[in-house]
């Protein structure tokens, strides 16, 4: 008689429960109610642990488990965990088992009311339902069994998947789980305030009789593991799937299964599903980076966070970009891991690429920023100042001196001297011997960035500019010194050739009688060699050269390499050893 009574007591205080909520707004969808029933601690002294959480367990199955068929879902919501690699912390109800098969080994428990819950166990629903696989289930960790009936609150940690199913290209899933545990709620009496007079201790290791239908173990766990979890006190080690899952026995459920329970859900859910998704909802993003785009004629920056979070810290999605403008420059200057607050109606989860500028912020992160300027070309400097320079954008160095000026100007600073004194590479090259199209290609050559730009002309450092005046001014001296050596080996080639010359004059007015010698007696005497050998003498060496028909033609050529510049210029030759090589005429000191 006292159970019976007790029982009616319970239904009709968790019915007026439901009720109230069903009051406090103006739209009640029982799938979607998260709370979850429990016992008081007086009425477990008073009618026995085992009695108590039973009969709440089996009135939960009654009032909690989902009433209605909702439409095939990719779990969406867990996407966010599966972009970020974060661990998702959940809770949900037990709703059925499916047996393992000869086709499927894979024994499966389906939770009703799937939702996140974080370290104040507050909860927000990510679906209706998902589907645990008891070989994903890694590691009991607050109990080395545990049995688990239909109707248990059930909760655990795990890391997302994506997987194809049912013509779902991209669905969401539970991997890697760890099971914090499955039982009752029971209200237990605290010394805290008024407010916090009780605290929820899920009792997970009552005696469920036989009214289970999954009992785990973690005998099944590999020894090394279990010792590499305890030695490093990293949940990271369970992660990998040759690292092991729990062992698991399983008995049918004597309950109806969800399939014969489930009504057609109501048009006006749907409809009201479709409401609630347009509203605003709050948002907090972690500032990660910024970058600058070049446009046709300007640019444009956007702001990147590293994922955004709800109310209750429930990651929504992971990496995002927003065009950063409007609203947002109004909270000044901000930094890495800076947390900002703001509203949307967007899917956040759903849209890709750069998302239009947010709106309703505010700067969660306390510290001194500077002003930002509303110029999207000011807005690049700032970027390229602080976050460094970017690929393909022009004027790099001219957008952040713009935007130090302006700075400067917010602050209040004199800016009357020059910020900036630049030269141009036509300024530049009247200091050298050299056109501006060879200085231009000196810079490029050396990676050497203009400090800014006004129209289409660069102004560079003034150290860049004297560094890139010293280079051709040694390569000048260089050439010119060379210059002054082969002229002066030409002079020396011409007195020698001259007094030849008299020496021959003088030979022809010797005695012809011995020019008529008997030609009889001649001897016979080869051709000679057209081939003119050029000795060569350079810091490097001695090497002979066949390049040349003359000497004269030697000179020549080289005056001319030196003349235009080209310094790189090679003659081929032998060393002393009679090996071809290559000559640079920068290295000739004379030529015979």
């Amino acid at each position: 008689m006292i159970k019976n009574k007790k029982l009616k007591s319970m239904i009709h205080r968790f019915r007026s429960k439901n009720n109230e909520s069903k009051t406090k707004t103006k739209f009640y969808n029982h799938d979607a109610d998260t709370s979850q029933m429990s016992a008081t601690y007086e009425d477990l002294k008073k009618y026995g642990v085992n009695h108590e959480l039973n009969i709440i367990r089996r009135i939960s199955i009654q009032q909690k488990l989902n009433k209605y068929q909702h439409p095939s879902s990719n779990h969406r919501l867990l996407k966010g965990y599966r972009d970020t690699g974060e661990w998702l912390n959940w809770i949900g109800i037990v709703a059925d088992i499916s047996m393992p098969t000869t086709s499927s080994l894979d024994g499966k428990i389906l939770i009703d009311k799937f939702c996140y819950e974080n370290s104040l166990h507050q909860v927000k629903l990510l679906d209706y339902h998902v589907w645990l696989k008891t070989n994903e289930i890694r590691y009991l960790l607050n109990a080395d069994k545990q049995t688990i009936g239909v109707g248990d609150t059930i909760r655990g940690i795990s890391k997302v998947t994506k997987y194809s199913s049912k013509g779902l290209s991209n669905k969401y899933g539970l991997g890697a789980t760890l099971l914090k545990g499955a039982g009752i709620y029971v209200s237990i009496p605290t010394k805290r305030t008024l407010a916090q007079s009780t605290a929820n201790q899920l009792v997970t290791d009552y005696d469920r009789q036989d009214d289970w239908v999954v009992k785990l173990s973690n005998a099944g766990v590999p020894k090394q593991t279990l010792r590499d979890y305890h030695r490093e006190k990293d949940i990271n080690v369970f992660i990998a799937k040759n690292r092991g899952h729990v062992s698991a026995r399983f008995q049918p459920s004597r309950y109806n299964h969800y399939f014969e329970r489930l009504e057609a859900m109501p048009q006006k859910i749907l409809q009201h599903e479709k409401e609630q998704h347009s509203l605003a909802s709050k948002y907090y993003g972690i500032v990660d980076n910024f970058k600058v785009y070049q446009k046709k004629d300007s640019c444009h920056s956007v702001i990147h966070f590293s994922y955004i979070v709800d109310d209750i810290k429930r990651i929504i999605t992971g990496s995002k970009w927003f065009e950063y403008d409007g609203e947002i420059l109004k909270l000044g200057s901000l930094r890495p891991k800076d947390v900002i607050g703001f509203k949307d109606n967007r899917d956040l989860i759903k849209s890709s690429g750069t998302l239009e500028p947010l709106t309703n912020v505010e700067l969660l992160t306390k510290h001194q920023s500077d002003p930002m300027p509303d110029n999207q070309g000011l807005v690049a400097g700032w970027v390229i100042k602080n976050f460094g320079k970017q690929k393909n954008v022009l004027n790099q160095n001219d957008l952040v001196n713009k935007y130090e000026r302006w700075l400067k100007t917010k602050r209040g600073e004199d800016i009357r001297t020059p910020f900036n004194i630049g030269f141009s590479i036509d300024e530049i090259a009247e200091k050298t011997t050299v056109t501006a199209h060879q200085i231009q290609k000196f810079l490029d050559q050396h990676s050497v960035q203009p400090i800014f730009s006004e129209g289409n002309k660069d102004y560079y450092a003034k150290q860049d500019m004297d560094l890139t005046v010293k280079h051709f001014k040694q390569v000048h001296n260089k050439a010119k010194a060379a210059l002054q050596v082969v002229r002066k080996t030409k002079d020396n080639y011409l007195i020698d050739k001259n007094k030849k010359q008299e020496e021959v004059k003088k030979m022809t007015n010797k005695d012809n009688s011995v020019m008529n010698t008997d030609t009889s007696k001649a001897k016979t005497t080869k051709a000679p060699n057209n081939d003119h050998v050029i000795k060569i003498i350079t810091s490097r060496g001695r090497f002979t050269t066949l390049q040349f028909k003359t000497l004269q033609e030697a000179y020549i050529v080289l005056q001319q390499a030196l003349q235009s510049g080209y310094l790189n210029y090679f003659i081929k030759a032998k060393d002393e050893a009679g090996s071809d090589c290559l000559i640079s005429v920068k290295n000739i000191i004379s030529m015979s």
